[in-house]
């Protein structure tokens, strides 16, 4: 009867070895894709948020700061408008700005001053008659002054 019962129990596994050899290979196959239905969802969605922000309208509109020990400041309104000025002297400079086409615009100033702007994703390239070129980035959408004085420009 033991021997009987062995033999029984013998069938009994590997039937359950037969059957489980059968699933795992399903549930392995089902595992894996979605695995890669997730990996393509993720590289799907990268696309999606790549061509968002190629898309997006720059604005020229806000303030700007350069890295400078003095840094300077540059804010342009939506009115074709522009200011630079530091903390030290105050106001620097001060005029009106018109596209040139794409993203770059050209500043003319009440002094007679002039200059070019670049506008890039996260700042803009700014160059003045001596051809110098300064970097700044974009700290706000809404033009700003930043310090404890008040700044007198007719343009606000």
């Amino acid at each position: 009867m033991e021997e009987k019962g062995r033999e029984t129990m013998k069938k009994r596994m590997a039937a359950i070895k037969q059957v489980l050899m059968k699933e795992v290979p399903v549930c392995r196959l089902a595992f894996w894709g979605l695995v890669v239905a997730f990996c393509a969802s993720c590289c799907i969605n990268l696309i999606q948020l790549d061509q968002w922000n190629s898309s997006r309208e720059l604005s020229l509109a806000g303030s700007y700061s350069t890295n400078a020990y003095w840094r300077s400041y540059i804010v342009f309104d939506k009115n074709g408008n522009y200011c630079k000025y530091n903390q030290k002297e105050g106001l620097l400079e001060e005029g009106t700005y018109e596209a040139s086409g794409g993203n770059q615009y050209h500043l003319e100033g009440n002094a007679g001053e002039s200059g070019d702007i670049l506008l890039v994703k996260d700042g803009v390239y700014y160059t003045s008659e001596d051809g110098s070129l300064t970097y700044a980035s974009k700290f706000s959408d809404i033009p700003t002054f930043v310090g404890n004085w008040t700044l007198e420009w007719e343009g606000w």
